[in-house]
């Protein structure tokens, strides 16, 4: 879904799946949305399984992004190439959350269970993250402009940090 305004609504179902084999193939991409107008907001619901394959493939990925960005969903989360994180956020003007409960698993270099770019107020609550690459963190937080929260229910295991929280503007609260 990319360059639209207003609102975003992206459901996958618990019975669908999404399974991607190229380079920059992201499961589920939504880019440049709204324009301000004050309805703006992205909504992403994810109850089934996302896997990729190539390099640079998030599972879900939401760039540029006006109004208020919501990631849920009960589907596991699967990333193999390089630069393929689980879940990326970057470049919103509010508040993200990602409020999942299935597993998210990267094996690739550079690739972070959730990874959230350039926001204001940050919310997490997760289950289970596992990285197998260098320099993937389980949960990476980096210039927010208001308070982070992270709330890990369930077991991070990582080569790299398990929650990295960087040049946050407000508050950082870690309930592991």
């Amino acid at each position: 879904i990319y360059d639209t305004d207003g609102f975003v609504l992206a459901a996958l179902t618990e019975t669908g799946s999404i399974e991607t084999g190229g380079a920059n193939a992201d499961g589920i991409l939504i880019a440049n949305t709204g324009y301000g107008s004050g309805t703006d907001y992205v909504s992403v619901i994810a109850n089934g399984d996302i896997t990729t394959h190539g390099n640079t493939a998030e599972a879900i990925y939401v760039y540029n992004a006006t109004g208020n960005v919501t990631i849920s969903g009960t589907g596991d989360f699967t990333t193999y190439g390089n630069h393929s994180n689980g879940i990326a956020v970057y470049r919103t003007d509010s508040t993200v959350a990602v409020l999942t409960s299935g597993d998210i698993a990267t094996h690739g270099y550079g690739s972070n269970g959730i990874y959230i770019g350039s926001a204001k107020d940050v919310t997490v609550s997760t289950a289970n993250i596992t990285t197998y690459g260098i320099a993937s963190s389980g949960i990476s937080i980096h210039n927010t402009n208001g308070n982070v929260n992270v709330i890990a229910s369930g077991a991070i295991s990582t080569y790299s940090d398990g929650i990295h929280a960087e040049n946050s503007g407000g508050g950082v609260t870690l309930d592991i």
